[in-house]
């Protein structure tokens, strides 16, 4: 899903915020998905677009919550507004990509290699619990840090 937004602040706005996105989504709604957004809204850290991918990079970027909410939206018309953590977006999908699972040849190498990297920790896992088990490990400090340590705690 690639996704636009205009940034409206809940915060800065205050009991105005709702009432200026609406209108602000009147101007986008009339404009299209042409609208030039760059002038809109209130200046965020948030990215006004992101490029067609995976929803959770939405969710990453705006919370799940709004996500799970432009995933209903109708690629194509300005929408909104919609609440997120940070505060209400006006929001343009001006496209979605159903996911697809891609074939077993495609990814074998990848799956082979992770489970080969897998069965290699397992087993040096192993390895060390039994050696372990057949020694006892004692931590020696070096003399210098023996006596440093027994001069901080000698009472005065």
């Amino acid at each position: 899903m690639a996704l636009l937004q205009v940034y409206v602040s809940t915060e800065r706005r205050g009991a105005s915020a709702r009432g200026d996105a609406e209108k602000l989504l009147a101007r986008l709604q009339a404009a299209g998905k042409d609208a030039k957004i760059d002038a809109l809204g209130d200046a965020s850290m948030l990215p006004r677009e992101l490029p067609l991918g995976p929803l959770s990079e939405v969710a990453r970027a705006f919370g799940t919550e709004f996500a799970a909410r432009i995933d209903a939206v109708a690629p194509g018309q300005w929408t909104g507004p919609v609440e997120s953590p940070y505060g209400l977006h006006l929001v343009l999908v001006p496209e979605r990509v159903a996911p697809e699972r891609p074939a077993l040849a495609d990814v074998r190498p990848v799956v082979e290699r992770e489970l080969l990297a897998e069965r290699r920790r397992t087993q040096l896992q192993a390895l060390y619990e039994r050696l372990l088990a057949k020694y006892t490990v004692t931590i020696e400090m070096p003399k210098e840090e023996k006596k440093q340590a027994s001069a901080g705690s000698a009472p005065r």
